[in-house]
């Protein structure tokens, strides 16, 4: 885990830089997603189903 956190620029508020090589897609960082966006991520899959439901019974 230190290893993958070497080299990580920190900017404010905790964000961190992400860095993508897509030819060596192994040294890529991802940022574990924040509660708010995990909860508009399932909203917008939900909804759509919902009103779905809603309108077609």
């Amino acid at each position: 885990m230190q290893a993958q956190l070497k080299g990580v620029t920190h900017l404010e508020k905790g964000q961190v830089r992400v860095f993508y090589n897509p030819k060596n897609p192994k040294k890529s960082l991802l940022i574990r997603p924040s509660l708010i966006g995990l909860c508009v991520s399932l909203a917008l899959a939900l909804v759509p189903i919902g009103l779905h439901i809603y309108y077609f019974g």
